[in-house]
């Protein structure tokens, strides 16, 4: 893979993974690992796209994907279905750059706009139903945001590269508090936070890309532990620029790998 931005998983534990540099989308065994299918040429020949960010299968079994200023909506058979989003900065479906995509318990769409410094909510049908955020480093403010998630509760969970922390949003966009906010290397600070992921028991995993690690917080924001090092060599717990993360049923981290191209699976 090259230059991989985005996991997730479908019911039955396997890896869609967005293959940036590739143009693709790739599908693979969620226990030997092998390549079942690359359905991106399936999905270009339907409605082409410039590149893939983020990944994701709504409730219905439609693969969703964020792509510069849309969003794209594909049925299972990766026939496209339609669209929504133009490039702007004005409100509803406008985008600067579509990165942060989730779906949250009622099915709606859950957008972070990295260069538009917002998160907007939409239906699958893609009528906007929430728009939050602005510029900032305050509350509801946001610098780069990159990856968004959604926790049993239908909080949002949003990483800010610029601000470098955790914005934690209830489900109409209040805030609730941040993890992080301090650039470093120490337990709980952070270099370019990329993706954060909840767990059953509302643990909180966050891909710390510029430190090649994972921390992990309570739910409350506190510090827990860390998973992995700076480094390209799996085999002594290294990770090479930690880009996505998701959790499968059994609790194990996956991890997914930017600069390396490569998954890693922590259990």
């Amino acid at each position: 893979m090259v230059q991989p931005e985005g996991i997730t998983l479908d019911g039955e534990g396997n890896f869609w993974v967005s293959d940036t540099g590739q143009k693709d989308i790739k599908i693979f065994h969620h226990s030997n690992y092998s390549l079942i299918d690359s359905v991106g040429p399936k999905v270009l020949a339907s409605k082409p796209f410039r590149m893939v960010r983020s990944v994701v299968l709504d409730v219905n079994g439609n693969l969703v994907i964020s792509s510069d200023s849309e969003v794209r909506v594909y049925n299972s058979q990766y026939e496209f279905k339609y669209a929504f989003g133009i490039e702007g900065e004005g409100p509803g479906a406008q985008f600067l750059d579509a990165s942060g995509l989730a779906i949250n318990l009622e099915g709606n769409y859950v957008v972070a706009d990295y260069f538009g410094a917002r998160v907007s909510v939409f239906s699958p049908e893609g009528d906007c139903l929430q728009q939050f955020g602005k510029p900032g480093s305050g509350k509801v403010e946001f610098n780069y945001p990159c990856g968004v998630t959604v926790d049993n509760h239908n909080n949002i969970y949003v990483t800010e590269i610029g601000n470098n922390r955790i914005q934690v949003l209830d489900h109409s966009g209040n805030f609730i508090r941040f993890i992080g906010g301090t650039r470093g290397t120490n337990e709980g600070e952070f270099r370019e936070p990329s993706a954060v992921v909840v767990d059953a028991n509302g643990d909180v995993a966050v891909a710390d890309m510029g430190n090649g690690r994972i921390q992990i917080f309570s739910n409350d924001g506190k510090f827990l532990r860390t998973v992995g090092t700076k480094g390209d060599i799996p085999e002594d717990g290294q990770m090479d620029q930690p880009r996505d993360l998701v959790i499968d049923t059994n609790g194990n981290l996956i991890v997914l790998e930017q600069k390396a191209g490569r998954i890693q699976i922590w259990g």
